[in-house]
Parts: C-alpha cells; sequence; structure tokens
C-alpha cells in the first residue's frame, strides 16, 4: 500500500514538474516576443522598416498569438512597396489572432481601411472603421471621403461633400481633404464634359471649393503642387483661372499635361503650342481622360492632321482608370500607335488579373494570375494553346476550334474623331472559362502530366472529343506511345531503357468487360493505377498484361498476366527460345488465402517440377508425377528440394545469391565440392544439392 501511495505521489510530482516547466517555457517564449515587438515598434516609428519587419518576424518564431508582431509586419510590408495583396494578407492575420498587446489597435484598423479602400472594398473599409470602437480622427474621415467618392453613387457622392464639408472646418490645417475634393470633383467634371453628359455642379461643390480657394496656392509649403492649384482654379472666375495659369506659367520651370490642357482652355496657348508641349510633357505616358479632353478642344485642320500622324505612330504608355477612383486598373504599352503589352489590375491589389502582349495590335498571348491560365492565340480570339497552370494541363486547337475572349479591342470614339483607329484593351473582371471535359472537346491535342515516373507527361491527339493515340514522354524524351482507334482493348508500347526499342507492350482492358463480377469489377476500380499512367484522360481500363521482348524477334522473354483479387501469371523464357522455362502463378486471394504455384519446363516445355504454396509457406512439390518435399532453410525466404543443405552452405550460399540472383533464372553455384542449383520466385529462393553426375543433365 505505501509503494502504491508514494508511486502515485511521485507521478503526481513529476507531472506538476513537467507543466509548471512547460508554462515557464511559454513565458519566456512571451517575454522575448514582447522584446522583439518593443524594437520593431522602435525601428518603426525610425522609418527603419526593414529591421521593424525582421524584428517581428522573430517575435512571431516564439509567440505567434500576438496581433501586434502581425501588423508590423503589415505596415513594415506596406512602408517598402509591397503589393497591397500582400500586405492585408498579414495584416488580416493580426485581426483573426485578436490578442493585441497594446492598448488599441486603432493605427491597424485605418490601415486596414485605408488598403480595403484602394482596393475596391469599400463596405468593408467603412465597417471596420464604424465598428465598436468607432474611429473619429483626420485619418478615418478621409478615408471614409475617399470610400463615398470611390462607390460613385449620386447618395455617395453627396455624403463625401458632406463630410468634405465639415472636414475643412474640424481639420482646417489638413491638406488631403482639399486635394481629394479638388481632384475627385474635377475627375467627375472632366468625365461629363469628355463624353457630352449633363451634369449640374451642386451648389455644395460651389460653397467648399470658395471656402479652399483661400488656401490655394499654399506657398507655406516647400513642395507646392502646381496641379492641384489648377484644379482649384476650375473652379474660379474665368480671368481668375486665365491670371492663375500665366502665373503659374511664369514661375513654373516644368509642364506638365494639366497645366498645358489649361493654358489651351484659357487661351493662353495657341492650339499648334499646346500640341507640342502637352505631348512633350507627357514623358511616354498619358492617361486616357487626360488624353480625351485635351484633344477634345484641339479642331485646327493642320493640329488635327498633326495629332492624327502622332496617334498612328504612338510610341508610349496609356493608363485607363475604369471606375473613376483615381487608380489605374489598365496599362497598354504602345508600339506604332497599336497596343503592344497590356495589363489589368481589377481590384489594384498590386496583382494582375491579366497580362498580355499583341503583335501590331492582334493579342498573341494572355496571361491570367488569378485564373492560373494562359492563352496564345493564332487569330484572335481563336485559341492556339491553352494552359491550365492548376492542374498544368496544355490543350492546343486547331485553327476555328476554339474561341475565348477575356477582353475586346475596343476603338476609342474620341480619338477616332482624329481619322485613326486607336485601339484600346476593354477587359472583362470575370470571364468565364471552359471547365476541362468541355476543353477536352475542342482540343485536338492535350498535354497532361502523369506521375509514372518523375517529369513525364502525355501527349494526346484528340478528334471531335475522342482520344485518337497518345505519346509517353520523360523529360521530353519519348519512352512510349498508345493507339486508340480500334477502341478498348488497346495496346501501349514502351521504351524503358530509351534505347530506341519499343521492347515492352502492355494490354489495357475495359473494367466493365461483361465476363467480370460485380465484385471483381469493383476490385479493379479500387486498385486501378491507370490514371497515373494516363493523367485521367482514359478512364474506366486496367492493365492487362505486360510483355518484353528485348530485341524484337516475336518470342515474349518475360509476361506477366493481372488476375482479380491480386490474382497474377508471370512467365519466363530465360534463353529466348520461344518455349517457356518457369510459370509463377498466384490466383486470386480469397478470404485472405494465398494460393501460388512455380512450374518449370524442360527443354521442350514439358512441365517438370510444380511446386505449390500456402500463405507464404512452400507446402509441396510435384515432379515427374510424384511429390518431393520441401524444407525451410534457417534463413528466412529459403527453401531446400529434396534434401536440406546444412546451416554452414545455407549461409554460404545466401551470401553469394541475395539481391543478385534474376527472378526466374535458374543459377548453379559452387560452394567447396558442393554444386547448388537456385531458382528466385519474388522474394523466395529455392535451392537443390545437385549429385556430381548430374551436373550436366541439370
Amino acid at each position: 500500500m505505501k509503494k502504491h501511495f508514494f508511486l502515485v505521489l511521485g507521478l503526481s510530482i513529476l507531472c506538476c514538474n513537467l507543466g509548471f516547466g512547460q508554462k515557464s517555457a511559454q513565458k519566456a517564449n512571451r517575454v522575448t516576443a514582447l522584446r522583439c515587438l518593443k524594437l520593431a515598434e522602435n525601428c518603426l516609428m525610425g522609418k527603419d522598416y526593414q529591421n521593424a519587419y525582421n524584428q517581428a518576424v522573430l517575435g512571431l518564431s516564439y509567440d505567434d498569438s500576438v496581433s501586434d508582431l502581425s501588423y508590423v509586419i503589415a505596415a513594415s510590408e506596406y512602408n517598402m512597396g509591397a503589393s497591397r495583396n500582400k500586405v492585408i494578407s498579414d495584416l488580416e492575420k493580426a485581426f483573426e489572432k485578436k490578442e493585441w498587446v497594446n492598448y488599441s489597435n486603432t493605427q491597424a484598423r485605418i490601415l486596414l481601411a485605408d488598403l480595403y479602400s484602394d482596393t475596391n472594398r469599400y463596405e468593408e473599409s467603412l465597417n471596420v472603421l464604424d465598428e465598436v470602437p468607432f474611429i473619429y480622427s483626420a485619418d478615418a474621415e478621409f478615408i471614409r471621403v475617399k470610400n463615398y467618392y470611390r462607390i460613385g453613387t449620386d447618395e455617395s457622392w453627396n455624403e463625401a461633400r458632406l463630410k468634405i464639408n465639415a472636414s475643412r472646418r474640424i481639420y482646417p490645417d489638413d491638406k488631403r481633404f482639399p486635394v481629394v475634393f479638388f481632384v475627385f470633383e474635377n475627375l467627375r467634371k472632366k468625365f461629363c464634359q469628355v463624353y457630352k453628359i449633363s451634369y449640374e455642379i451642386p451648389e455644395i461643390v460651389y460653397n467648399i471649393a470658395e471656402a479652399y480657394l483661400p488656401s490655394v496656392p499654399d506657398y507655406s509649403s516647400a513642395s507646392q503642387n502646381i496641379d492641384i492649384e489648377l484644379l482649384a482654379a476650375n473652379f474660379a472666375s474665368e480671368d481668375v483661372k486665365q491670371r492663375l495659369v500665366k502665373s503659374i506659367l511664369s514661375k513654373s520651370k516644368i509642364q506638365t499635361p494639366l497645366l498645358v490642357t489649361s493654358a489651351l482652355e484659357c487661351g493662353v496657348y495657341t492650339q499648334k503650342e499646346a500640341f507640342t508641349k502637352f505631348f512633350d510633357s507627357t514623358s511616354g505616358e498619358i492617361d486616357i481622360l487626360s488624353l480625351e479632353f485635351f484633344l477634345s478642344q484641339i479642331t485646327e485642320p493642320d493640329v488635327v492632321q498633326n495629332v492624327c500622324e502622332l496617334l498612328t505612330n504612338y510610341e508610349g504608355k496609356i493608363l485607363v482608370d475604369e471606375n473613376l477612383d483615381l487608380q489605374y486598373e489598365v496599362i497598354v504599352n504602345y508600339k506604332l500607335g497599336r497596343p503592344d503589352t497590356f495589363s489589368y489590375d481589377f481590384n489594384n491589389d498590386g496583382i494582375f488579373e491579366y497580362e498580355g502582349q499583341c503583335d501590331l495590335g492582334a493579342p498573341r498571348y494572355v496571361y491570367a494570375n488569378n485564373r492560373s491560365f494562359e492563352l496564345f492565340y493564332e487569330d484572335f480570339p481563336c485559341v492556339n494553346q491553352l494552359e491550365l497552370f492548376s492542374d498544368n494541363i496544355i490543350f492546343s486547337f486547331a485553327p476555328g476550334d476554339f474561341s475565348y475572349v477575356p477582353f475586346l479591342m475596343k476603338k476609342n470614339e474620341i480619338l477616332g474623331n482624329f481619322n485613326v483607329d486607336f485601339y484600346i484593351p476593354c477587359m472583362f473582371s470575370n470571364p468565364d472559362l471552359m471547365i476541362s471535359p468541355e476543353l477536352n472537346k475542342c482540343a485536338n491535342r492535350v498535354t497532361i502530366p502523369i506521375h509514372e515516373k518523375e517529369n513525364c507527361k502525355a501527349v494526346y491527339q484528340t478528334f471531335k472529343g475522342n482520344v485518337v493515340n497518345v505519346k509517353f514522354f520523360e523529360n521530353d524524351v519519348q519512352y512510349g506511345y498508345a493507339n486508340f482507334e480500334d477502341g478498348l482493348p488497346f495496346v501501349r508500347l514502351l521504351d524503358n531503357n530509351l534505347d530506341g526499342i519499343f521492347e515492352t507492350t502492355e494490354v489495357y482492358k475495359s473494367i466493365d468487360d461483361s465476363l467480370f463480377s460485380e465484385d471483381e469489377r469493383n476490385y479493379f476500380k479500387e486498385n486501378n493505377k491507370a490514371d497515373d499512367i494516363f493523367g485521367g484522360l482514359v478512364s474506366d481500363i486496367y492493365l492487362s498484361k505486360i510483355s518484353i521482348d528485348s530485341n524484337l524477334n516475336s518470342k515474349i522473354e518475360f509476361q506477366e498476366e493481372y488476375l482479380p483479387f491480386n490474382g497474377k501469371i508471370i512467365c519466363w523464357d530465360n534463353d529466348d527460345d520461344g518455349i517457356l522455362d518457369s510459370k509463377y502463378i498466384r490466383h486470386p486471394v480469397l478470404n485472405g488465402n494465398k494460393n501460388e504455384e512455380i512450374i518449370f519446363y524442360d527443354s521442350v516445355g514439358n512441365e517438370i517440377i510444380n511446386i505449390n504454396i500456402n500463405n507464404d509457406i512452400p507446402v509441396k512439390m510435384i515432379s515427374a508425377d510424384h511429390e518431393i518435399m520441401i524444407y525451410a532453410g534457417k534463413l528466412n525466404n529459403l527453401y531446400w528440394i529434396s534434401d536440406e543443405g546444412d546451416a554452414a552452405l545455407e549461409k554460404e550460399i545466401y551470401s553469394i545469391i541475395k539481391n543478385k540472383i534474376p527472378q526466374g533464372v535458374i543459377g548453379i553455384y559452387s560452394v567447396g565440392e558442393k554444386r547448388v542449383s537456385v531458382i528466385r520466385v519474388e522474394n523466395n529462393y529455392f535451392c537443390r544439392l545437385i549429385p556430381e553426375n548430374s551436373i550436366e543433365n541439370e
């Protein structure tokens, strides 16, 4: 009883010590993580973003539950120019953990709301700011204003103006509010003017502009923005605007597209002067709305001709803001007045949904990052080749058999007024792509990765959705082929040693063969490895037989036939004379009972020995119509026929033959004065002592 008590007491103390040790380690890791957090925050405040990132990553390795560390990582990535997609992903992890060390997560919420606003997630951005506790600050109000402008309805624009009107009183020194106000309001005004949309500027806009005008320009600022001055001037009287434009021209050392356009509007520049200065000021990059707005004012015939010639041979970049959110979703590079390359970032998260290349404006290649496929065009929209990255499948198409249109090449109507066809890719945000089975029906060739070997693929030729033939490649070297023209069964020929001789023949049959029972069909379906070989394009088949004719003399040296329930038949012709030397039969395994036979033949094909094995134990040998004893050796998987060898002989012979003798081949070995014939069948070795006077017969 005492022993039992002390045993229980000892185990209890041990468990307590283990628990205490574990808690101590966790506490130490937590302390280290918080020390890293402090260092990371100091680096972040000092704008040493790389070290802030490094310290935060180190801290997470000690304790990954601290939300603040994930926030520092995201903030560092944001300041180092990482994609918004990456920053959002890391920042959302901070909120998933919900374990903030510092008193407030306000800064993290503001950063997340700002990123959501910049990636078309306006409602989510507002929800982040409005959830309890509600954030009211200059940063939060500025993000709310951006969201309301970007939502794009009349109601949301009115809400944005109301917030601007309030913020100009609460945050009079915050220059972000007048900037966002003038930029968005001018954008809408310009858009309506270019596309001749009726638009009356609301009174509240004039009131806000009038309130902000005295503070623009801000001569106290070292980085004065002349474009903001010009945007503000658009809400002043014509004479005030003209004086302001002349004043800016006199003191500005550089020309901007907006300055040139404003000078043209005010009559400071002639159309000819403005044409030259405008395109010189773009530095080869201009947004399409600014270009359209400028050109809408060009009417003189000689200048119109100059515009036509320039656009016909335009070399530069066009930026497209599709939804008037002050961000460019489409970027197009032009050569000789035609699209050369383009990219499309629908939600401005830094990950392009589409990238493409053209040949004098004709699309030739499109890569879709979000859908993980790429297209090659022969004659747009007819697809020549499609690769699905997720499955690593390549579909090839005959001309005209498959078309796919993720975008349209549309003529720009405004630029068309200058007698030039100027095309801009118009992207679809979520184009529908056929799934693989439908693509199979259109393709004339399908390339699929297979798992038979490393770096292997199967290339199928198809016709009207039906497989005609297939070739197999390893590292782009063909090692097999099969034809399907005659249906099932079919054969696959293999060159396993890549010597140019297809020595191996595989026969495949239908699993739905009427000769099979339902249980047998289910067995082949459950144990089918054909998908690894054929990539799933050919289904409901099983490997029936393998034959090897290494010198193509029509004499099979090796053959293996597969039966239901793990049964099989293997035949060997070791001397390549067309007559079987040996055969192995494993009968279908039923109820866990495995029965096998090993049969040997003489030089004319007559059966001379038949060994019966039950559940891996040789039980009987029949030779010349009489049974011969089989003895289990001292070593595993070694058996003696007729007479048993001693332990020393057995050990010596096993050391000679182990893993060296080919299956089905009879070998004769000398150990001292004794001779032993051996044959290997799978993992078993059958040995027989040979009398000296019978060596020649053996």
